[in-house]
């Protein structure tokens, strides 16, 4: 299949969960020798417009990403959300008439075929199906008027995240003032927008049974074309380490002392602020133990300062972002994952590379992550968001015996294979796209 995905985000080139699922799904459809075209946003400048990335599988699988936008329009306030709604059509137009020119060089000339594949002589369309992650460029898709049989993998609400944590894009200095009525316009227009592409959507997806409860609540209109998708971890970059205390020595921290590690966006919704407050406590009890913080977002700087501020330098560190070929260590180093989000966990990407790491997770019940944590021991699910229920289930954990922590971290790694393949997950995918 001609196969085209549409995310706002692509990883690595940022670091949350949806792009994460996004690039994953897309990866793999090109191993199984579909032709797969991204588009997604230009986040960072030194990213290529153009980038064809290499695929090694089945014949015939390739994966091209298109980029779009700049980092100036991206920053704005409200800049992204125009910026996809926008540039999306637009570039898709590009795309077309690029492979028209081509097919009409090839026809007169003679020449290989290649990439972007060929298109429908009838229709003038280049894809089969495309998957949607993200409200905004979702509907600048739609906008497009290329018709193709469309599903729109939802995460979360953009609109209810953006109640919770409000709009952090630059304003000018005289308008901040009013950044809370910005803020609510932004909110009703998310909202109309996410409504819209879900309306025109074939499917939607979702992968908990968090995420299916928050769209018929939100949007009870959407009926009977919500679908439940399984979800993946690659099992082979996130395992358990081989050697114990080499990953440790490779990062250059000490072995024998408590190595507490959360992986996340810095951003409200995920109680940073909270799980260091909660370090605070669990201190107390456990004065040894360190917490690395890794990851990134435009909470840096205040979270630097809550670290400052509680005298917690040495035992609080944020690492900040990390390669992607290093974090499978930052997993193996730890004795244990903090999961401290305060609002709409969708699944939670970091919560299945800590298991599939062989590392327990110690989690609040917000969002999906009391399910993917109930098949591993409901005891390591917080009895709430707050930094004592989050320093609780901490201290609960430590208290353990060597004995029961060594097979709670056998037991991650099974629920991880047992329920999270990637080969299972696209595969379903994949007929759903047949069938869309």
């Amino acid at each position: 299949m001609n196969i085209l995905i549409i995310s706002q985000r692509w990883y690595p080139d940022t670091f949350g969960g949806s792009e994460h699922v996004a690039a994953e799904q897309a990866r793999r459809l090109a191993v199984l020798g579909h032709k797969v075209t991204i588009i997604t946003e230009r986040v960072r400048g030194v990213l290529p417009e153009i980038d064809k990335e290499k695929v090694e599988g089945k014949e015939g699988g390739s994966l091209v990403i298109y980029r779009y936008g700049s980092p100036a329009q991206l920053q704005r306030f409200g800049g992204a959300s125009r910026t996809d709604l926008k540039e999306v059509p637009r570039l898709l137009n590009v795309i077309l008439k690029e492979v028209k020119r081509s097919e009409s060089s090839r026809a007169t000339h003679g020449g290989r075929d290649s990439f972007p594949p060929k298109a429908d002589q009838n229709d003038s369309t280049l894809w089969d199906a495309a998957i949607v992650h993200h409200p905004f460029p979702a509907y600048g898709f739609f906008k497009s008027g290329i018709e193709i049989p469309t599903l729109y993998l939802f995460h979360a609400s953009t609109a209810a995240e953006a109640e919770v944590e409000g709009i952090r894009r630059r304003l000018p200095f005289f308008l901040k003032p009013v950044r809370p009525i910005f803020n609510r316009i932004f909110i009703g227009w998310a909202r109309r927008i996410e409504a819209a592409a879900l309306h025109k959507a074939s499917r939607i997806a979702v992968l908990s049974d968090f995420s299916r409860k928050v769209l018929q609540e939100t949007y009870p209109f959407i009926g009977d074309k919500i679908i439940s998708l399984p979800i993946g971890i690659d099992l082979e970059s996130f395992k358990p380490e081989t050697a114990p205390g080499q990953a440790r020595e490779k990062l250059g921290f000490s072995s024998g002392k408590p190595l507490l590690l959360t992986v996340r966006r810095f951003t409200p919704r995920m109680g940073l602020t909270t799980l260091i407050r909660a370090m605070e406590i669990a201190l107390k009890q456990i004065p040894q133990a360190q917490l690395l913080i890794v990851g990134e977002g435009p909470l840096k700087t205040a979270l630097q300062a809550e670290i400052e501020a509680r005298q917690l330098r040495g035992r609080v560190t944020l690492v900040g972002a990390v390669p992607v070929e290093d974090l499978p260590l930052y997993y193996q180093a730890a004795d244990l994952f903090v999961l401290p989000t305060e609002a709409f966990e969708g699944l939670g990407m970091a919560t299945l590379e800590a298991l599939a790491s062989g590392l327990p997770v110690v989690g609040t019940p917000a969002g999906a992550t009391p399910e993917v944590l109930g098949k591993l021991d409901t005891k390591l699910i917080t009895s709430g968001t707050g930094a004592e229920d989050i320093a609780r289930g901490i201290l609960e954990f430590f208290s353990r015996s060597e004995e029961e922590r060594m097979s709670l971290k056998k037991r991650s790694r099974e629920v991880a294979e047992k329920y999270y393949s990637w080969s299972e997950a696209v595969g379903a995918l994949e007929m759903v796209l047949v069938r869309l």
